[in-house]
């Protein structure tokens, strides 16, 4: 039985909500340094999704990278006040 290599954490805490819409108003802005907390905070559940449909941890990881730049580029289109990563990850990023 193979193991999964990458852990899940716990979801984040209500209270980041707040701290999201601010990373992602600096997204908006143009600011890269805004994705930080973003990646920080999802990196982890964003990787495991990847690595359920690759396979592949090297290309996950490449996957979970490209993931993260192109919402940066779309985060135009995010609706402040809404979640994070509903937004994140059914979107085309994960094409």
């Amino acid at each position: 039985m193979q193991q999964n290599p990458i852990e899940i954490p716990d979801p984040p805490a209500s209270g980041d909500q707040l701290d999201d819409d601010r990373a992602i108003e600096r997204c908006q802005r143009g600011e890269i340094a805004g994705l930080a907390p973003l990646v920080t905070r999802y990196h982890t559940p964003a990787l495991r999704v990847a690595y359920l449909l690759t396979g592949d941890r090297a290309h996950a990881e490449d996957v979970t990278q490209e993931a993260f730049l192109r919402s940066f580029r779309a985060a135009a289109r995010f609706h402040s006040g809404r979640p994070f990563l509903p937004w994140f990850f059914p979107s085309p990023i994960w094409e």
